[in-house]
């Protein structure tokens, strides 16, 4: 299984050779879909990272 986000066709054909796959099944989807939700957030700290698992990052 190969997975990917924003890969253009050429980097998905680019992957598909280097791991060698045969006959893939593709699904391929928009980002913009009904059970996602994107939300924007001022900035705590405008030198820090906010990353969940691990909190603020310098």
């Amino acid at each position: 299984m190969a997975l990917t986000a924003t890969a253009t066709p050429c980097i998905r054909t680019d992957i598909l050779h280097h791991l060698k796959m045969k006959s893939p099944k593709w699904f391929l989807s928009s980002f913009n879909r009904q059970n996602l939700a994107y939300e924007f957030q001022p900035e705590i700290h405008p030198k820090l990272l906010c990353c969940p698992s691990r909190g603020l990052l310098p």
